[in-house]
Parts: structure tokens; C-alpha cells; sequence
């Protein structure tokens, strides 16, 4: 019977090597925590309604100064919360159209839609890119 010589080495080198592959998917697989803003990138498409169900929409306008706007209507940065809680509590449907000028501050539109999605408000951003292809004619 041939002797085996190395046995001892052979559990503290797998021991090492599943503790390594152990530690890198622990690693890899950890439950991701969710930080940020919900986003859906659909194509635009073209819908046609007899009639809406809601008469206005709700809009937040932000312009290359600075300045908001609600649903055309000037309001400050301090009195926006409490504006678009006044005009959500007056609407059956809480979706709200933010868009902002391609020269403002990143910041300035991040507090609005932060605004916005806090109060518990649907928020769908129209960005610069979208509002070209909305403004384009649609084939038919």
C-alpha cells in the first residue's frame, strides 16, 4: 500500500480556498441597498384619448434662473412644499410633470423632485431630450 505523505496539507488548502470563494460572493451577493430616484426610461408613443379623466395636469416648471413654477403660477424654493401639497389635496390623480432648464443646477431640480416624490407624488421628469421628441410630429 503506497503512503500517502501530504493528507495534512490537503484539508487546510481547500479550507482556504471555499473561505476565499465564501468571502468574495458574500461580497458580491449582498443585498443591495436602494438609494436615489425610481426611474423608467419608456419610449415615448403616441396615445389617443377620447377624453381625460383629469381635466389639468400638474406641472413643475424650473427655468434657467432658478425660479419655480407651479402649474404656471411663481412660487420660492421655501414655499414650494407646501404649494404642491395645497394642489395635490385638490387632484384625484398625484402625477406630477417636473421639468427644468437644460442651464440650471443639478441641485435646484434634485430638490424638487425630492419634494415632489416626498409628499407622495409620482414624479415623471420630462428632460431636454424628451421634450424635443414630444415636440416632433408623430407619424400616422
Amino acid at each position: 500500500m503506497p503512503l500517502i505523505v501530504n493528507l495534512p496539507i490537503f484539508a487546510p488548502t481547500w479550507i482556504s480556498i471555499l473561505s476565499i470563494l465564501v468571502t468574495i460572493f458574500m461580497i458580491l451577493l449582498q443585498p443591495m441597498t436602494h438609494r436615489g430616484f425610481l426611474v423608467h426610461f419608456d419610449k415615448p408613443r403616441p396615445v389617443v384619448w377620447e377624453k381625460s379623466p383629469w381635466n389639468e395636469t400638474m406641472s413643475v416648471y424650473l427655468d434657467d434662473s432658478g425660479e419655480f413654477y407651479v402649474n404656471g403660477h411663481h412660487v420660492t424654493a421655501k414655499d414650494l412644499p407646501e404649494r404642491l401639497k395645497e394642489q395635490l389635496g385638490k387632484r384625484v390623480s398625484s402625477i406630477v410633470y417636473f421639468e427644468a432648464d437644460a442651464r440650471v443646477r443639478f441641485s435646484d431640480a434634485e430638490y424638487a423632485m425630492n419634494t415632489i416624490q416626498h409628499l407622495g407624488a409620482k414624479l415623471i421628469w420630462i428632460t431636454p431630450r424628451t421634450r424635443k421628441e414630444l415636440n416632433q410630429e408623430w407619424p400616422k
